[in-house]
């Protein structure tokens, strides 16, 4: 899709009270609402209907409030939002948050009355999708929930049917797939980082390389339960995980070749149980390892790069820099 096509504006909008009717309007791409009490011929010709409709919803807070003072600003909010739905509703990218994903869509000028009555699968009348409801960018990232932004999280306690979220330029950046300066400043920075900590890496004498490599593994979570030894013949590691209760072997190497490899690969294969899996790890190829025709699931090679993106991850720079001083 042509990043240019999509409309600049942006509209929050729950299908239906706690988004009941989210799988229908999922399924048939389709954005499900409410307004029960605006007869169903109003809504097709919004224009010509407005003044009518709007008098209409007055009518049905009066009735609602049981002769109490309604607010008027509760009134006036409940049409705006209704005035977003019926005209030209595809002025906007329609948002939605469901199944921990941000999902997004576009829309058909023109409101769809229900032939029949509201249910619990359908609503009072729905727009038609132009663009299908997604949660992926436009860059195919999945719009996780967790993963985005608190600014933009904050819209995910709105009680109403439709608003204006907090941060729609965060948002918009995200759908489009396109970081903010901040984001990209940073991941250039970070990436620059690990380039020249690689090169402290290789720097590094051999012991400390191995001792590295364990610090890694226990930062992320592994304790080691065993070291080179008579048990230990062919890797320097053996991890464990209690959370995940995996177990691995692992061969750490300052520079490896193809046969380094397939020897310790095969090694690996010939002893290890089905459910326990194998680290290679090094900082200098001294030929392509990834040539090989050993090839199996359970076997993760480690080149310098992934050390030193790891390393950084784990924070381990510091530790680096005071082995070379």
């Amino acid at each position: 899709m042509d990043i240019g096509a999509l409309p600049e504006q942006i509209r929050y909008v729950k299908n239906g009270a706690k988004g009941k009717w989210w799988e229908t309007a999922k399924t048939r791409n389709q954005v499900h609402l409410g307004w029960r009490h605006i007869p169903g011929e109003l809504l097709a010709n919004f224009s010509l209907n407005k003044a009518k409709i709007e008098q209409i919803n007055r009518q049905d807070f009066d009735r609602k409030s049981n002769g109490k003072k309604t607010f008027a600003g509760a009134i006036t909010n409940d049409f705006n939002q209704l005035t977003d739905v019926l005209e030209s509703p595809s002025q906007y990218i329609w948002i939605t948050f469901e199944e921990n994903r941000l999902w997004w869509c576009t829309v058909k000028d023109g409101a769809i009355a229900n032939p029949n009555s509201v249910s619990e699968s359908e609503g009072h009348f729905w727009l038609e999708c132009n663009t299908p409801w997604r949660c992926t960018s436009l860059n195919e990232e999945e719009l996780v929930l967790e993963e985005l932004s608190g600014k933009i999280k904050l819209t995910t306690g709105f009680r109403g049917t439709i608003c204006r979220p907090k941060d729609p330029k965060s948002i918009l950046r995200k759908i489009r797939g396109i970081d903010s300066k901040i984001a990209k400043c940073s991941r250039e920075a970070r990436q620059n980082y690990e380039k020249a900590l690689l090169e402290a890496i290789k720097d590094l004498h051999d012991r400390d390389f191995e001792d590295l490599v364990d610090l890694i593994f226990q930062r992320s979570g592994w304790s080691r339960t065993s070291r080179r030894g008579k048990t230990m013949k062919n890797f320097d590691l053996f991890v464990e995980n209690p959370v995940t209760m995996d177990c691995a072997y692992v061969q750490i190497k300052t520079s490896a070749n193809k046969k380094d490899y397939e020897s310790c690969a095969k090694a690996f294969l010939k002893q290890a149980k089905s459910s326990e899996i194998f680290f290679f790890v090094y900082h200098t190829p001294e030929s392509e390892i990834t040539s090989s025709t050993i090839k199996d699931d359970r076997i993760h090679v480690w080149k310098g790069a992934e050390v030193a993106k790891r390393a950084v991850s784990t924070g381990l720079g510091l530790w680096i820099e005071s082995k070379l001083s």
